[in-house]
């Protein structure tokens, strides 16, 4: 999953892959969370991306162990993080699709979570790591990466 949870943030607030830069994150099918073609009007436009690329810039390090260490803030207060809330969708930003927290797989040992557009009001809090990493910040789903493994298969 290492490559596919690499993203950039882009001038016109969509948040883009690094491995491939045609697609960003999206809503579809609708309400949910993917990667969608840049051009496609189920782009996801984040309203505070400015704010999200500035988290990048003030993180002093870019590990796990430091969000272990708590290096980046308290990863449990939201409050340390930027809102996911989406211009594309008024009133509406990303947030977990149901209220279990992060889903552990047997077989792989990964944690999976579902995220899609929610109201404001339940918006997940993120910030920007500086290896292009988008890590969920309170909640149940704190410490979580955004990761796309459908990308590792593209190439």
């Amino acid at each position: 999953f290492h490559v596919g949870s690499l993203f950039n943030i882009e001038s016109d607030g969509i948040v883009s892959c690094k491995k491939d830069p045609r697609l960003c994150l999206g809503l579809a099918p609708y309400p949910n969370l993917c990667l969608v073609n840049r051009h496609s009007p189920n782009k996801a436009i984040f309203k505070n991306f400015l704010e999200l690329e500035y988290s990048r810039s003030t993180a002093s390090k870019n590990t796990a162990k430091t969000l272990i260490l708590g290096e980046l803030g308290d990863l449990k207060d939201a409050t340390n993080g930027i809102s996911l809330e989406l211009s594309s969708h008024p009133e509406r930003a990303i947030g977990m699709m149901f209220d279990t927290g992060l889903t552990h797989m047997q077989l792989s040992g990964d944690y999976l979570g579902w995220m899609g557009l929610t109201p404001i009001g339940i918006s997940l809090a993120a910030k920007m790591l500086v290896n292009n990493r988008i890590v969920i910040v309170g909640g149940k789903c704190a410490g979580a990466a955004f990761c796309t493994p459908a990308v590792l298969n593209n190439g």
